[in-house]
């Protein structure tokens, strides 16, 4: 799976819109596109870019899972 595919799937799994998620990559909605579909003229970033924005997405869905969890009531 490329590393467009992850950043995607990743992206629906948050249910975030691209630009919701360039904001949370701290990104132009424009990079943000770039990477989720790089061509020959903007080609996907570092390999440890590539690692840090999966990473940041990562703990951002592990964070809404955790608040979900907390919300849900415990059954007596």
């Amino acid at each position: 799976m490329t590393f467009a595919d992850q950043l995607r799937q990743a992206r629906l799994k948050l249910g975030f819109s691209q630009s919701e998620t360039a904001q949370a990559l701290s990104l132009s909605r424009r990079c943000y596109q770039y990477w989720e579909k790089p061509n020959e003229f903007n080609p996907a970033p570092h390999i440890l870019m590539q690692e840090a924005a999966l990473a940041r997405l990562a703990r951002i869905q592990a964070l809404m899972d955790k608040m979900l969890d907390s919300e849900r009531p415990t059954a007596q």
